[in-house]
């Protein structure tokens, strides 16, 4: 009795299975044997799709569009002291490097997104405004505010991968979580600390009696590094 009940339970959930695996297939005969195969649209089953993408995609199109709107804010940054009034070479290219950072991550969260079956929409997100006031900072204040910006990016990253990774959170895909870790969350970790140690140093620079001085080594010191 034992053996006969294994048996059943063993075909039924075979028989499940092989009808979760199949649905492109029996999707692609269902079309031929209608013959509509020329005229069919997107098709439904047969895609990219697989685990909880289609319930994620939205909450990734988002963080996509902010790493593109905060790219622009740090170019703005840059723009600011690259001209021969400023002439800052050095935290030019400090800003750029990191705009151009945010830039490269929104366009790979992009094509992971293609790449998991969905589609990106640049529409229905509002640009977060972090500082209403106007660009042209001195440089300390230029720092801090990038990293208000990166540490805003950081925030957005870690709470997205805590619905990817929450089991109840209906959103749960581990692919995804494993992504936005590897690819995002250590990335930004490392542009805070960095960004943290220039404000710390650049505090204690411009306290002193050699302001002007101390700002342009500084700034020779970033066009060093970046």
């Amino acid at each position: 009795m034992k053996i006969f009940i294994l048996v059943v339970s063993t075909v039924i959930l075979a028989g499940v299975a092989s009808s979760e695996s199949q649905e492109c297939y029996l999707e692609v005969l269902t079309i031929c044997n209608h013959n509509t195969i020329s005229t069919r649209g997107d098709s439904i089953q047969c895609n990219a799709q697989y685990g909880a993408i289609d319930r994620v995609e939205a909450d990734l199109q988002k963080y996509a569009n902010s790493l593109l709107y905060k790219s622009f804010d740090l170019l703005l940054l840059s723009t600011y002291y690259d001209n021969y009034i400023k002439n800052r070479i050095g935290f030019d290219h400090l800003f750029l490097n990191m705009s151009n950072t945010l830039w490269d991550s929104s366009i790979d969260t992009i094509k992971y997104i293609t790449s998991r079956g969905g589609r990106m929409s640049f529409k229905n997100t509002k640009p977060e405004n972090l500082h209403s006031e106007r660009a042209e900072l001195y440089e300390l204040h230029s720092i801090a505010r990038a990293l208000d910006i990166q540490k805003s990016v950081a925030k957005e990253a870690i709470a997205l991968h805590r619905t990817m990774a929450t089991l109840r959170s209906g959103k749960h895909d581990p692919e995804v979580a494993y992504y936005l870790k590897e690819n995002h969350i250590e990335r930004h970790r490392e542009v805070v600390r960095d960004l943290t140690g220039y404000v710390t140093d650049l505090r204690g620079l411009f306290s002193g009696n050699d302001a002007a001085l101390s700002r342009y080594l500084y700034n020779g010191y970033l066009d060093a590094i970046y």
